[in-house]
């Protein structure tokens, strides 16, 4: 579970119902990823597919809400406004995006974009290079299209085989889990201090009606002249709520 997929997005044509079933079965994590030229045409009607594909995937909380988009020569300019604005009308404000240029090799928001044959070619010192930049996703380019499982195989023979890989790959899982943590734990932050303000805004509330309680109370009735006032202790022993001699007597017992 420490290896997942990136779906790369690369058609307007591409058959989105199939691709939400697959993942919906799927039993590994999974990101997509988009290319400039899809972001620069029409994208409006695979928003909703997509939107669903990022509700759908742990791998983008785990990672900062970024999802990668790769561009088809560096410096491209890429439109970004139509998917930010959707996924922003649907409640996600926090939305991200990584981008990549056309090179193979590339460190961008902690994410590492490699190919196969360089992480098999991992050394020492690109390992304390990529430890100290925190790398807590690895993009990997397989090159040719090859099947999900024989991409697995490859990745533990490349452990075996070459201990700084192993090691990176153990860092980088450590690094993903501390990053969702951090996350995660500033989201409980926020939502105790909304218990808390919640709790405040009580306090504040029932102050307030006691006060209005009071005001009203010392507008209502303290104005009053006393005779209305004794009228209304005449009216309670009427009522039978106090006793007749109560009226001349402040030792005397009132019924309740």
């Amino acid at each position: 579970m420490e290896t997942g997929i990136n779906i790369l997005v690369d058609s307007n044509d591409i058959d989105m119902p199939f691709i939400l079933d697959f993942v919906r079965r799927l039993n590994f994590h999974f990101i997509f990823s988009l290319p400039d030229k899809i972001l620069n045409n029409e994208i409006n009607s695979l928003l909703p597919s997509l939107y669903t594909l990022y509700t759908l995937s742990s791998c983008f909380a785990k990672c900062n809400n970024s999802i990668p988009v790769f561009l088809s020569e560096p410096n491209n300019q890429v439109y970004l406004q139509n998917i930010k604005d959707y996924f922003m009308l649907h409640g996600e404000k926090n939305i991200e995006f990584t981008i990549f240029d056309s090179a193979d090799l590339q460190i961008k928001n902690t994410t590492l974009l490699i190919t196969t044959i360089q992480l098999k070619a991992l050394d020492e010192i690109q390992l304390q290079q990529y430890t100290s930049l925190k790398i807590n996703q690895i993009i990997l380019s397989f090159g040719n299209h090859i099947q999900l499982n024989k991409e697995l195989a490859l990745i533990k023979i490349f452990k075996k085989e070459n201990k700084y890989v192993d090691i990176f790959l153990e860092t980088t899982t450590i690094n993903n889990i501390a990053s969702w943590s951090l996350y995660e734990s500033e989201l409980w932050q926020n939502r105790a201090k909304l218990y808390l303000s919640f709790i405040a805004l009580g306090k504040e509330v029932g102050q307030k009606e006691y006060y209005d309680i009071q005001q009203w109370y010392h507008q209502e009735y303290e104005i009053l002249p006393l005779w209305f006032k004794r009228l209304g202790h005449v009216v309670k022993v009427l009522m039978g709520k106090r006793t007749f001699r109560s009226l001349f007597s402040d030792n005397a017992k009132k019924t309740k």
